[in-house]
């Protein structure tokens, strides 16, 4: 299984220079933020990632809920899309800067 994760650098993995893929250290302080269609698998990535780079994880659509008591699916229903992407910006942002 290792070999198929060859080209990414972590402290728990050396560097495989026998890929084109540019290897790099990563920012301990770095944030990993991933995006994706609905059922691309962001939640399952995240938590394999927070586990291997011993990084917090933190669920989106739970800190959604937790603010607005409404599903992201249930916010949309009731205040359109173009609504949603603003508090969906806003939250990001927050969550980016602690």
């Amino acid at each position: 299984m290792a070999g198929s994760m060859s080209g990414l650098s972590s402290p728990l993995m050396p560097c495989d220079r026998s890929v084109s893929i540019p290897c790099r250290r990563y920012d301990a302080d770095a944030t990993l933020l991933l995006v994706g269609f609905v059922g691309a698998g962001k939640k399952t990535l995240g938590i394999i990632a927070s586990v291997a780079l011993r990084r917090r994880f933190i669920d989106f659509d739970a800190v959604f809920r937790q603010e607005v008591h409404l599903s992201p699916q249930e916010y949309i229903a009731q205040n359109g899309p173009a609504r949603y992407r603003e508090l969906e910006l806003k939250l990001t942002r927050t969550l980016l800067d602690k």
